[in-house]
């Protein structure tokens, strides 16, 4: 029942962190950890991490590379089911 009480986020504002907490997760657990902590103290120590850097990786490099695409022109690429059927109709490529 709390989630009926608590005001609604929009994770999406942060774009698409997802992939920088992955590749950011492990190395940073690993730097922020210390003899006899406990994983739930890891995980917190780290998260306060990982986010900003999921964050500005999202920013500062994955988008710019998505938003790169638009600047390619699309080649057209002979499929294998395509060229297959061009064999059996008898086109030749000699």
């Amino acid at each position: 029942m709390v989630v009926y009480v608590l005001p609604a986020l929009d994770i999406h504002k942060l774009g698409d962190i997802s992939y920088g907490m992955y590749i950011y997760a492990w190395p940073v657990q690993q730097s922020v950890f210390t003899h006899g902590q406990s994983g739930l103290m890891n995980f917190s120590f780290a998260i306060l991490i990982v986010i900003p850097l999921a964050w500005i990786s999202w920013n500062l490099v994955e988008k710019p590379a998505i938003n790169l695409k638009k600047f390619f022109k699309k080649t057209n690429h002979v499929s294998p089911h395509s060229f297959a059927s061009k064999i059996t109709a008898g086109g030749s490529s000699d």
